[in-house]
Order: structure tokens, then sequence, then C-alpha cells
């Protein structure tokens, strides 16, 4: 019910601003009680859900519900944080309409608002990736719901940067920090190695190492 309603708000042409909000107000409230498990629309929902494969790219993916953001680099920031099997995380990118199914079915089948990991920030309509293998790579594949992108920034003079996907239904939306609080999906790839430290002796044994290689060194030259 409450997503044919944002459905209906967001297709109506007149007063679009308090539509906008009152969408916005409804995403929140939902992914809100979803996550609390109040509104579970005949489904389970998770509190945190379990990384995910898809066999698609060998990558593997993560709902985040429990640590909402209101900005897209907080949700950069908070992906960054997470890591699995050696791998450091980063904020999910859709590249194509598989990817987008096997997300919609198997990672977030239950339609949370999520940050994406893409924006236009640098120059208004030119779309590119923040995070991940593809950062800097213009956006080739999309799934922006009706009229969107639009820069819609209602009072905020730096329009609409960044994306927030199922925003209806699965289709994604232009969106500027701060309009509310959102869930994230952490992707997870080979690319994006976790670094291992090393040992905190190792410098100075391999410093003692390389003395001694000198000295050897000159004790042949001795003889020579």
């Amino acid at each position: 019910m409450l997503r044919k309603f944002r459905s209906a708000v967001m297709t109506r042409t007149s007063d679009v601003a308090p539509a906008r909000r009152l969408v916005g107000a409804l995403a929140s409230l939902g992914s809100s009680l979803m996550a609390l498990g109040v509104l579970t629309f005949g489904v389970s929902t998770p509190v945190s859900a379990t990384p995910v494969q898809w066999d698609g790219n060998g990558h593997w993916y993560e709902l985040v519900t429990t640590n909402a953001q209101g900005t897209s680099a907080g949700a950069i920031a908070a992906a960054a944080g997470h890591s699995y099997n050696g791998m450091n995380g980063y904020l999910v990118t859709i590249t194509s309409q598989a990817e987008q199914v096997f997300l919609d079915g198997q990672v977030n089948p239950w339609a949370f608002v999520a940050w994406l990991g893409g924006s236009d920030e640098q120059a208004e309509g030119d779309w590119r990736w923040l995070t991940g293998p593809e950062k800097g790579q213009a956006l080739d594949w999309t799934n922006w719901g009706w009229n969107e992108p639009n820069n819609h920034g209602e009072g905020h003079p730096e329009g609409e940067d960044y994306i927030l996907g199922w925003w209806s239904g699965d289709k994604w939306n232009d969106i500027y920090d701060n309009y509310s609080n959102y869930s994230y999906i952490v992707e997870y790839s080979a690319d994006n190695v976790a670094a291992v430290p090393l040992p905190a002796g190792l410098p100075l044994l391999g410093g003692g190492l390389s003395v001694l290689g000198l000295l050897a060194r000159r004790r042949k030259a001795r003889r020579a």
C-alpha cells in the first residue's frame, strides 16, 4: 500500500515540492518501520543482512538498514568502514539491468530506499560513479524513475547531485544531502582487497638482514 501511494503521489504534476517532501517522508518512515520489523509487507525483514554473492561479477552485496545516513558522503564513508572476507566495502554501483534485478530479488527485496555511489556534483547532468572499481566512470546504464533526474532542489541552490535507489519500486531518484536518512548497500569485490598490516617487528628484521649482508660483503672483500 505504501509503495502504491508513493507512486501515485509522484505522478501528480501540481504542487510538486510538497508532494516530493511527502514522498521522502513516507520513504524514510517506511524504511525505519521495516528495519524495526513493524512494517513487513508479508515477509520477514533483516536487522542486518549477510553479504550475498552475485555470479554475474563475483561481487558480494550487503544491505545495511541499522545505520541510516543523511548524506551521500556519510553513506560512502559508512560503506568504506565495512569489510568481508578480506575485501574492503564501498557504496554500491549498479551498472546493468542484470545487477539491478539481482539486487531487487536477493539483496533488497523489501525495497528499502538506499544510497547509491553516483553523483553529478562536478558537472550538472554528468553522472559518474564515486566509488568502487568504476570510480570516475560515467554511468553507462541507469534506472531512473519517471521524470528523473530532474535536479529539483526545493530551495537548495546546489540542486540534487546524488542518487537514491528504490525510490519508487526499484527506480532511482536524484536527491540532495540531508533530505532524510536512508539505508545503503555495501559492495565487495576482489578489486578492493583490504591491505594486510605488516608485523611491527618486520621493518627492524629487514634492517638487520641488510646490515648482516653488508658485513658479509666486507669480509669477502678483505679476504680477496
